[in-house]
């Protein structure tokens, strides 16, 4: 419960810490861009400002916004794209850098301040919206005619008749090598599941035992936004401690701490009879067999008069007969446990099954 708690803190605290950087960042050039443009400015001029600015910081991760339902413009690259939003793949974060931006040559400036970014996942999972790499422009950039002239009308229907085209959905780009924040739990059985908490997770996850020889790679479900790799532990994996590691296109991150397998409940074993070789394995026998079956005749006898008693229906024979045996049973386990702390004393192997004594 600490670390989640740790973690939802982290990853508010990384949002509100990006959202700052990416005002500081991206808020200068927009306003740059749009000082080359007319006042009252087209929707195809709208695209070519959208697109500077994404190519200017391509390195980023900053795309266009692709959509070609409702209110659009179009991209130098010809797909439409929304008219006043810029998109941060890295992070799937949308954030609205326009004001006042249409497709009716409305005043359009750059925003004073950027808040509440929009996370894009539900519309790019749905296929509604897409993520559009900017193309290099083909030249400076700015307004290609007389500002005081008002700008030409955009064509009420620019379509053809028929349905609408869409443009191909492009696959969103991962150039980002994995990182590994930590595993959920830390610690598990053979054939249980953990989950891997990162950035930019893929599927193929490796587990190294840290002291070498063993090595297991797995194939992970993530969640859409690649920050949860679950995997489940193979069921002949050995216990001790691993790496582990998230292999990418770009790289391979390895977790900051040692992942702990601790051994699989075995459940109730069956008793065994060791092999007798020598004289020694039959001493060994002895004293660990013997302590089984006092204490277990020690148990059976308080049983036993602890049923005598309860049929005796007050009778005095009957229960001075059984506490006469509730006294042998006692006396029986003082004397088990001091034979017990008497052996420990001696030779604690004596008691603990691992006794070897060398052939007589």
């Amino acid at each position: 419960m600490k670390f989640r708690t740790l973690l939802i803190f982290g990853l508010a605290f990384f949002t509100l810490s990006f959202s700052a950087n990416a005002q500081n960042s991206l808020l200068s050039d927009v306003k740059a861009e749009r000082g080359k443009y007319c006042a009252l400015m087209t929707p195809s001029e709208i695209g070519q400002l959208l697109n500077a600015v994404a190519w200017n910081n391509r390195a980023d991760g900053w795309m266009l916004y692709g959509k070609t339902i409702g209110q659009n413009c179009p991209a130098p690259s010809g797909v439409l794209i929304s008219c006043d939003f810029l998109a941060h793949q890295p992070t799937l974060l949308g954030y609205d850098v326009l004001t006042g931006a249409s497709a009716n040559g409305a005043p359009t400036n750059p925003k004073a301040r950027w808040s509440d970014p929009h996370s894009l996942t539900r519309d790019l999972n749905n296929g509604s919206r897409t993520l559009v790499p900017a193309v290099q422009p083909s030249g400076p950039g700015g307004s290609q005619r007389d500002c005081n002239e008002p700008p030409p009308r955009p064509n009420p229907n620019p379509q053809p008749p028929g349905p609408e085209p869409r443009p191909p959905i492009l696959p969103q780009p991962n150039s980002n090598p994995p990182e590994i924040i930590g595993a959920d739990p830390n610690e598990a059985k053979p054939g249980e599941k953990i989950k891997i908490i990162g950035l930019y997770l893929t599927e193929k996850v490796m587990i190294s035992l840290a002291e070498g020889g063993e090595n297991h790679e797995l194939t992970a479900s993530l969640n859409s936004q690649k920050t949860i790799a679950e995997i489940t532990l193979p069921p002949d994996v050995s216990p001790g401690r691993y790496f582990v590691s998230v292999i990418g296109q770009t790289g391979t991150a390895v977790a900051p701490n040692l992942f702990t397998v601790s051994e699989k409940n075995q459940g109730i074993q069956s008793f065994q009879i060791p092999a007798i070789k020598d004289f020694g394995d039959l001493i060994e026998a002895i004293f660990q067999w013997g302590l089984w079956l006092v204490g277990a005749a020690v148990f059976v006898n308080f049983l036993w008069a602890g049923f005598l008693w309860f049929t005796a229906a007050g009778r005095p024979g009957p229960i001075g007969q059984a506490k006469e045996k509730m006294t042998n049973a006692l006396i029986g386990a003082i004397i088990l446990l001091a034979s017990y702390l008497i052996l420990k004393t001696i030779n604690p192997d004596l008691v603990q099954q691992v006794f070897t004594l060398p052939g007589l």
